[in-house]
């Protein structure tokens, strides 16, 4: 059995090394965002990070709920509950993705009715990134959930792992 104080500090190493390249990924990034992007594709990237953001409450504290059960589960050795849990987020989340593809297919067709361009209309690359943004941002939004199952599991570092070869692949 490995002790506490070891995942402690192996979880802790991890989180520390997730955001030492977290933070040299966005420097490396915002320099290639100003010296490439004009302003308005920089006001767009802000936007679609802006809706990104918003996103992220359509998880309705459910991955909160499941770091804070699944330990309590697995002390009283009902794993069975951990399995039902999981399932029933699971599922609930990709509904919330399923909202998330929907409201992004519809929006791409009036983006030049709510945001005001230049030149009065809609650059076909924006809409095609806002598009894959936000597919990308409903296929991610399930298997987010493992991350929150791996905390729950006080297997952080594999979390981390996981965050740091996504950083570094984006």
């Amino acid at each position: 059995m490995v002790s506490d104080k070891k995942i402690i500090l192996v979880n802790t190493i991890a989180t520390y090394v997730r955001l030492v390249v977290g933070v040299i990924v966005g420097i490396f990034l915002m320099r290639a965002i100003f010296r490439y992007f004009d302003a308005e594709e920089y006001g767009f990237w802000a936007l679609l990070w802006s809706i990104f953001g918003y996103a992220i409450f359509m998880d309705f504290g459910f991955g909160f709920a499941m770091e804070k059960f699944i330990p309590k589960y697995l002390i009283t050795n009902k794993n069975e509950k951990i399995i039902e849990m999981v399932n029933t987020v699971f599922f609930c989340v990709l509904a919330s993705s399923l909202v998330i593809v929907l409201a992004t297919l519809v929006a791409s067709n009036y983006l030049g009715v709510v945001f005001k361009f230049q030149g009065g209309q809609v650059r076909p690359l924006f809409k095609t990134a806002f598009i894959l943004f936000g597919i990308l941002t409903a296929v991610r939004f399930p298997f987010g959930l493992f991350q929150e199952v791996l905390v729950g599991l006080h297997k952080m570092y594999i979390k981390d792992l996981i965050v740091i070869v996504f950083d570094l692949c984006s």
